[in-house]
């Protein structure tokens, strides 16, 4: 079984339920770390494979309040150059590249199937609203 994380263009990062797990543990870590967003580490937690069932661990960032998805975006980038947390994911360095090399590619504007190696289309948005912070909004 796999976790996704879905990017803002509709290109799709899947890993094993354990390396989803561990990604959404380093990311919850580091934004605590950083004193901002504790909801949003929260909320990453809470959507990790171990708590939700085998496969059904998920991210679309498109989900996201707007700062949200800036923040994960800007923190999966920061998770690929601090040591401790990638001695802790080494084990999937593979996988942790790849979605580092997926999000740089979203962010220069490459065009997604170029980069979305594990799936055969987009993933079309759901419109959903999740995570922390759309209660603040209108």
């Amino acid at each position: 079984m796999s976790g996704f994380i879905i990017l803002n263009d509709g290109r799709a990062w899947t890993a094993s339920d354990r390396a989803f797990d561990a990604i959404m543990e380093a990311l919850a870590e580091t934004i605590l770390d950083s004193g901002t967003g504790n909801a949003l580490a929260s909320w990453l937690l809470d959507q990790r494979s171990l708590l939700k069932g085998p496969g059904m661990g998920s991210v679309d960032l498109r989900e996201l309040t707007p700062a949200n998805q800036e923040r994960l975006l800007a923190t999966i980038e920061f998770v690929c150059n601090v040591p401790k947390l990638t001695e802790n994911l080494s084990a999937w360095s593979d996988k942790v590249h790849l979605l580092v090399r997926m999000v740089e590619a979203f962010k220069q504007g490459e065009p997604p199937m170029l980069l979305n190696p594990d799936m055969k289309d987009l993933v079309p948005p759901t419109r959903r609203r999740a995570g922390p912070g759309w209660e603040n909004s209108i």
